[in-house]
């Protein structure tokens, strides 16, 4: 009998040991285990948090270089009309480079926490997230089409001298949000320069003031 309660109590403890339980609640989107089957490494079950959404982006190398864990970020959902407080949680250790994209620049997988979703939220949505990585108040700053990087990686733009020839001039940029950026140094307030130069205009080039 003594044998037989212990036969009784390895079967309970192997079925135990044999589930798997999940850390969350929420609802099973992706099941691709099979009964009787022997699993492959690229098989797994995704379950969804639906109490607590996040949105995840591949964010390319020249912007993650910036980014890190609780800077500010603010989402949309597309098609949507709210804007949405987040926080970036975190940011993958590693880049990968996407083949189907057509581009060969190693890009980042971040995640954001949603501070404040609400019923607008369906897991899958396709969103915009905003990422605040600094703050810069009272300073000079150009349109990004008016600034043009030169062979030897600096970033330079074209002044309109008195002669109404263009000037090439090197300047120091600093924080951007994409459409404008900081000017830190080699340009003054009251400078004139090319809002979108062309690629043909080189620095003694003759303008034409419209």
């Amino acid at each position: 009998r003594q044998a037989t309660l212990l036969d009784i109590q390895a079967i309970k403890d192997d079925i135990d040991n044999s589930v798997v339980k999940s850390e969350i609640v929420g609802m099973i989107t992706k099941f691709e285990l099979k009964k009787d089957r022997e699993t492959k490494n690229n098989e797994f079950v995704i379950i969804q948090d639906l109490d607590s959404f996040k949105f995840k982006a591949m964010v390319p190398q020249e912007d993650a270089i910036s980014l890190g864990k609780d800077q500010k970020a603010y989402i949309t959902i597309a098609g949507g009309s709210g804007n949405y407080d987040g926080l970036v949680s975190s940011k993958a250790k590693t880049a990968i480079v996407d083949p189907s994209s057509g581009s060969s620049t190693p890009k980042v997988e971040i995640t954001i926490q949603i501070l404040n979703e609400d019923n607008s939220f369906v897991s899958g949505f396709d969103a915009d997230a905003t990422i605040e990585t600094g703050i810069v108040e009272n300073t000079l700053s150009l349109n990004n089409e008016a600034i043009k990087k030169d062979a030897d990686g600096n970033y330079f733009v074209y002044l309109v001298e008195s002669n109404n020839k263009a000037k090439k001039t090197i300047v120091t940029i600093g924080l951007s949000d994409g459409y404008k950026t900081q000017i830190i140094s080699g340009l003054e307030l009251m400078d004139r320069v090319v809002s979108n130069p062309p690629m043909e205009l080189s620095d003694g080039s003759d303008l034409k003031i419209q």
